[in-house]
């Protein structure tokens, strides 16, 4: 399916019928100021109890509100697994300089803008999505991706300092298992609970480090280490456990923004550990980062989002 470019927050001059009905429907369907996720809010058992959904599915999403993530099995055929691994390793064959990039930081940023099978894995995860639109209560689109070969051994942290949405915490991390992963090559590992511990203040960090958070880095910032650390003395003060989290090939894990995670010690530096994460918001949905996150006075920044999107088999995805 060709991609179709969708111009968010107006509509653009020769559009066709079809493309303005799109806009409107990004227009029309997000979150707007104040909205929470209707998972966090205090009624949300009433309100998951009222829905015409499954045990199974009222279980699945009683887990995400609780543990701060959940698992769908097989949400991934075993074709499109391969498929993806393989129109990675091609590519890394045909470019030097992405490569590298690759080697250096061991992750490539947005494998889907260089081949459908990085879209694919998104918009034919058709349970995983189900489960995102559900959780949102809108549809879910992708913000950006990430490609891994190897784990990442990163320390547990928190994504939202730089995925920080208008309103608050409409972003989850989608984790899509193109292998199996377990303590060998790096399995996940997160804190459940730890999404519904807001004790950190994140301006009053800022406070410790500038006068003037204006001049606060979107993306490079010592308040990144600072910010995860209180995260982490917060969990250690409540005793919560970090845990190991396996994964089988075909698997997606889904994600709060607030949950600490990171990824495994590797035992096996020779193994792979072929994934992709998605960062996901709500369709219209803008992302701000550490210079928002931090800044008391830029809490009130546009609900919508000033980017275009590209559509590929019904679901949006970031133009880059």
């Amino acid at each position: 399916m060709p991609d179709q470019t969708i111009a968010v927050g107006a509509t653009q001059e020769g559009s066709s019928e079809k493309q303005m009905d799109q806009e409107m429907h990004v227009l029309d369907h997000r979150p707007r100021h104040g909205e929470p996720l209707w998972c966090d809010s205090p009624d949300w058992r009433k309100q998951l109890e009222e829905m015409r959904l499954s045990d199974a599915a009222k279980d699945r999403v009683e887990e995400f509100a609780t543990q701060g993530y959940l698992i769908v099995k097989n949400a991934i055929p075993e074709q499109l697994t391969s498929e993806a691994r393989m129109a990675y390793d091609s590519l890394m064959d045909q470019s030097k300089l992405l490569r590298e990039a690759a080697v250096r930081d061991r992750r490539l940023p947005n494998f889907h803008k260089y081949s459908e099978a990085g879209k694919r894995v998104f918009s034919r995860s058709r349970e995983a999505l189900k489960f995102q639109d559900l959780l949102f209560g809108y549809r879910s689109s992708v913000y950006t991706s990430l490609y891994f070969k190897h784990g990442t051994q990163q320390s547990i942290h928190r994504d939202i300092p730089v995925f920080c949405t208008q309103p608050k915490e409409f972003y989850f991390g989608v984790w899509c298992a193109l292998e199996d992963a377990n303590e060998t090559n790096g399995a996940l590992r997160a804190i459940p609970g730890g999404h519904r511990l807001h004790t950190v203040d994140p301006f009053a960090l800022a406070a410790r480090v500038t006068n003037d958070p204006s001049s606060i880095h979107p993306s490079d910032s010592p308040l990144w280490s600072m910010y995860q650390e209180a995260v982490h003395r917060e969990c250690q003060a409540h005793e919560l456990k970090e845990i190991s989290i396996e994964m089988e090939e075909g698997d997606v894990l889904i994600w709060h923004p607030m949950l600490p995670h990171g990824g495994g010690k590797i035992l096996d530096e020779s193994a792979t550990r072929h994934s992709m994460v998605y960062h996901v918001v709500p369709e219209g949905t803008p992302v701000y980062q550490m210079d928002v996150f931090f800044n008391r006075n830029r809490q009130d920044e546009p609900d919508l989002a000033s980017w275009e999107y590209d559509t590929f088999e019904g679901r949006l995805f970031v133009k880059r």
